[in-house]
């Protein structure tokens, strides 16, 4: 950042401080058409800066004293080169891992936010949210460690070196895109922030400058900056939105001014709902240059206007999107990328097709096993139990399958734990709240059946059934029959 530019944004931010917050959205909605890039690092650093005074003032982006200089050796094995780029939580440079040959990037916790409880935890948090998530469309995460000298110890992470430029830079340069080219980015978006979900994350600052283009053929494209991101519950408070919501009391508003969707904004739950209004934003962005008016007051209800020709798939895509309200917008992510490329809106009253917990470790030596139930289910078998003892690993190995052989089962597939449930109404309440249905008319086991009959080929995944063995037993029966 040029020593006037850092100029210009300081003084933009010590006035928009001061306004009342509606005047300053207005304005930072104002800014944004003029001068979009700037309105993104300024809306940036004011949503830092009121999330509980983490900052309480502008990261001195463009102050050379905090930059560590090259050739700088951190924990005895990365050299430090120039600078890549800096935020409001740390500063990234071009690093060689000397005990591995490597290029890596490495970020660095600002030393003048040291002294703040959050930085450290939020550092580590970064690192580990980062880590559950592993996909091409992802920036790889490698590791957090920290160096220690005579002035104290500074902490940093090692991630994945990448050419190119952020999406934010490429469109202040060039502006917006074609439509082909547009496609092409949005399905590797959608991709990388599907891996996120189905891993139970949330990003929460989703944002073309949170988003790298690598050059190739074709393009890359690459979702970075996992540094506010929650790792969220299985279930869901949105229906139809895998992977729960997320809340922090400490950071109510985290995010940025403009990608933030309302519920984001007022501080409320936010989850896999908040990245779908965040992408729908970008994806206008993407199309148009500019963010949609009304964004940065969070309401999402300003008028969207395209260039003149834009198929009207985009406008339905990016509505919908922009939705206020979280449960009529994409169930999925990837339902995104399914209109684009088929022009047929998902149904909002459809079902949700996949709920399964999300797979924190890697699954390792069981390839047998898994290939044994591949082989089970296509011989035509429809009731599958795996037994042992307690620890050896039953609930894993079918988690791991249903991710891996999703596509076998069409109809959808859900995992219910109903572990301790002696009560015959819990085991059916359970089921019912994996299948996503209501049990308000009609006897509970048949309209259970009924719902998993009308879904064709799909997978129940029934864990710890020895604890409701009499109710378990009728109702598979039942099922059964009625699914045949």
């Amino acid at each position: 950042m040029s020593a006037e530019r850092y100029r210009r944004l300081k003084e933009l931010f010590q006035e928009f401080i001061e306004l009342p917050e509606p005047a300053r959205n207005a304005e930072l909605s104002r800014l944004s058409v003029e001068n979009p890039e700037l309105a993104r690092e300024l809306g940036a650093h004011l949503a830092i800066h009121e999330d509980d005074g983490f900052l309480g003032d502008l990261p001195v982006a463009g102050n050379a004293a905090e930059h560590l200089p090259p050739g700088t050796l951190l924990a005895g094995r990365y050299r430090l080169g120039a600078v890549l780029g800096s935020g409001g939580m740390g500063i990234v440079y071009e690093a060689w891992d000397e005990s591995l040959s490597l290029k890596v990037a490495l970020k660095v916790i600002r030393p003048s936010l040291m002294r703040h409880p959050e930085a450290l935890p939020r550092l580590k948090t970064e690192c580990l949210i980062a880590r559950s998530v592993t996909h091409s469309n992802v920036c790889r995460v490698y590791d957090c460690d920290r160096h220690v000298d005579g002035a104290g110890e500074q902490w940093f992470l090692t991630m994945e070196l990448l050419s190119g430029e952020t999406l934010a830079a490429r469109l202040s340069r060039d502006g917006p895109v074609s439509e082909p080219e547009a496609t092409v980015i949005v399905e590797q978006m959608v991709e990388g922030l599907g891996a996120a979900h189905n891993a139970g994350v949330a990003h929460l600052d989703f944002k073309t400058a949170n988003v790298m283009i690598v050059p190739g053929d074709p393009i890359r494209v690459i979702l970075t900056d996992f540094g506010i991101a929650r790792a969220v519950g299985f279930g869901s408070g949105v229906p139809g939105h895998t992977g729960g919501v997320a809340t922090s009391a400490s950071h109510p508003r985290a995010g940025t001014a403009g990608y933030m969707a309302p519920e984001q904004d007022r501080g409320e739950d936010a989850g896999p709902a908040s990245d779908v209004y965040a992408l729908g934003v970008v994806i206008y962005e993407l199309l148009t240059g500019r963010l949609p008016s009304g964004a940065s007051e969070g309401t999402g209800d300003g008028e969207l206007v395209f260039p003149d020709g834009t198929d009207p798939l985009w406008h339905s895509v990016v509505t919908r999107c922009l939705d206020p309200r979280p449960d009529e917008r994409f169930a999925r992510v990837e339902d995104i990328t399914e209109q684009l490329r088929s022009g047929a809106a998902p149904t909002r009253s459809g079902y949700e097709r996949r709920r399964l917990p999300a797979e924190r470790d890697a699954f390792v030596g069981r390839e047998a096993d898994v290939r044994a139930l591949v082989g089970t289910f296509e011989a035509g078998t429809r009731l599958v139990s795996l037994v042992g003892p307690p620890g050896i690993g039953k609930t894993r190995l079918a988690i791991h399958y249903s991710w891996q052989c999703q596509h076998d089962w069409p109809g959808g597939l859900w995992f219910c734990d109903v572990s301790g449930m002696s009560d015959p109404a819990a085991f059916d309440a359970a089921v019912a709240s994996a299948l996503g249905i209501r049990l308000d008319r009609g006897e509970p086991l048949e309209r259970l059946g009924d719902a998993i009959a009308g879904r064709g080929r799909c997978l129940l995944v029934l864990d710890n059934l020895e604890d409701v063995k009499e109710r378990a037993y009728a109702a598979l029966l039942q099922w059964l029959d009625r699914s045949e």
